[in-house]
């Protein structure tokens, strides 16, 4: 939810790029199962549902992730 209301904002604001930096992973899982009431690795559904995001830096999953690429489902 942060992502879609400061994108929109920073884009508004003139930014040509918006790269964001999270403490998430990337699959769309949560290493604590069903225990937390959200996603704990989100990037790759950010990336899917907030447009106007370039690029997303992740770091949470404590391996190498190969460069993924993700359609916005808007754009």
């Amino acid at each position: 939810e942060q992502a879609a209301k400061w994108v929109p904002k920073l884009r508004s604001m003139g930014a040509d790029v918006v790269i964001v930096s999270a403490h998430s992973g990337s699959s769309g899982t949560s290493s604590w199962g069903d225990q937390l009431p959200y996603v704990e690795n989100a990037a790759a559904l950010v990336a899917e549902q907030v447009p106007g995001i370039d690029a997303i830096l992740v770091g949470h999953a404590h391996v190498e992730i190969a460069e993924h690429f993700v359609t916005n489902k808007e754009t």
